[in-house]
């Protein structure tokens, strides 16, 4: 090989090697996340003005079926302590215990089209686990039979089961702040209404 041959070659590693490292860097930022969002709202205690993303993932459909327990319990709250926020994107309205602080929510869709709900704080996000954005509880529309293995208390909308999951106190990095977000959002899980 000639002189110039090798510095060819040389230059090329270079570029390659350069290139490489760009890739990397890019897959590592999350710049080639497949997810499919929709922009934040921020939220804050005061203004309890969720943020809303969505993205599809998989699960399968099962029929619903009422439950009184979580409307007796919610009914037995003083409406006075009690705030809500509208969940656009799945037509609902949702009620907590008021104190809690701010909160966001993320829509994600399951498989047949339904949708479900993740209610986050960023406090709650630890270093235990992977990927882990905080969630303290999930309301799940239609909860099929893997799902409910999961849900603690159910609820009936206009026919509809939606189902509520608390997280679990592994993740997080204050399991006692988890307990008081999955009681606010718990204790009137039965008001959960459809939007008007």
């Amino acid at each position: 090989m000639t002189r110039h041959t090798k510095r060819v070659i040389g230059a090329v590693g270079i570029v390659l090697l350069v290139f490489a490292v760009f890739i990397g860097i890019l897959f590592a930022t999350g710049v080639f996340n497949s997810k499919e969002t929709q922009p934040k709202q921020p939220t804050d205690a005061s203004s309890d003005q969720p943020r809303q993303e969505a993205r599809d993932t998989t699960k399968e459909e099962s029929p619903a079926k009422p439950d009184t327990s979580a409307e007796d319990e919610a009914k037995k709250l003083d409406p006075a302590t009690l705030g809500t926020v509208d969940i656009t994107p799945v037509s609902l309205t949702v009620s907590y215990v008021k104190g809690v602080g701010g909160f966001e929510y993320e829509v994600l869709r399951a498989s047949g089209g339904r949708k479900y709900v993740e209610l986050r704080n960023e406090k709650l996000i630890g270093t235990k686990c992977n990927d882990d954005v905080g969630v303290f509880v999930s309301i799940v529309e239609a909860p099929n039979e893997s799902e409910k293995a999961t849900i603690s208390k159910t609820t009936d909308v206009d026919g509809v089961q939606y189902g509520l999951s608390v997280a679990s106190p592994t993740c997080t990095s204050d399991p006692e702040l988890l307990q008081q977000y999955q009681d606010a959002f718990s204790k009137p899980f039965g008001l959960l209404k459809k939007l008007n």
